[in-house]
């Protein structure tokens, strides 16, 4: 995610919900965790002690997930103080098509999202992607191997794209290749798509 210096969150305790994008390592025991926010967009904050063995907020804040969280001030990072998971997305994270669909769309948002710039249709974009996934019926609307999973992708894929503000017009195109896109958008390839259709073959 870019980002900037967020005020907001330096000046004050803030709980908001969000969903967990991804965590990397920070230390031993810590680990930093991108988020996209309901009230603050792109949100980056360090969970203290998560990787030790009997840590409860490793359960709560799996990537993915949809939680409500609280950050306090820290020297670096806004520190998470508690967390609540609310969804965890769990028939998405049973099959491998569905997983590298939900995480396309949240590698995407990883490298083009603004820290604290709140964005309620690209939230609920995020929200109702994840619903859509996580709802189907892996024997009937999503196979494991087939079809209909690429085309659940590739109508969130359009959607995407109109929440990011290309019109119909410029859909349009017949031909218009929406991987190629958002690929020459990120500015790399993307590891997700890659395992898409790997998993679908």
């Amino acid at each position: 995610m870019r980002f900037i210096v967020a005020q907001v969150l330096i000046a004050i305790t803030v709980r908001t919900k969000a969903i967990v994008i991804k965590k990397t390592p920070a230390n031993e025991y810590d680990q930093i965790v991108d988020l996209y926010s309901e009230d603050f967009g792109a949100m980056r904050a360090i969970a203290k002690g998560i990787c030790r063995p009997k840590s409860v907020q490793s359960l709560h804040l799996e990537t993915l997930n949809l939680v409500e969280f609280e950050v306090i001030h820290g020297k670096v990072w806004p520190i998470i103080s508690s967390a609540v998971m609310l969804n965890q997305h769990r028939n998405i994270k049973d099959s491998l098509p569905k997983l590298a669909a939900a995480q396309f769309f949240t590698e995407v948002l990883d490298k083009i999202a603004y820290e604290n710039e709140k964005d309620a249709e690209l939230w609920n974009f995020l929200n109702t992607m994840l619903a859509d996934f996580n709802n189907a019926d892996d024997t009937q609307v999503l196979p494991v191997h087939g079809a209909e999973v690429m085309k659940l992708f590739k109508d969130n894929q359009s959607r995407f794209l109109k929440v990011l503000g290309y019109d119909h017009a410029f859909l349009a195109g017949g031909d218009f290749d929406l991987d190629a896109f958002f690929v020459n958008t990120v500015g790399r390839p993307l590891s997700s798509l890659n395992f898409l259709y790997e998993v679908t073959k």
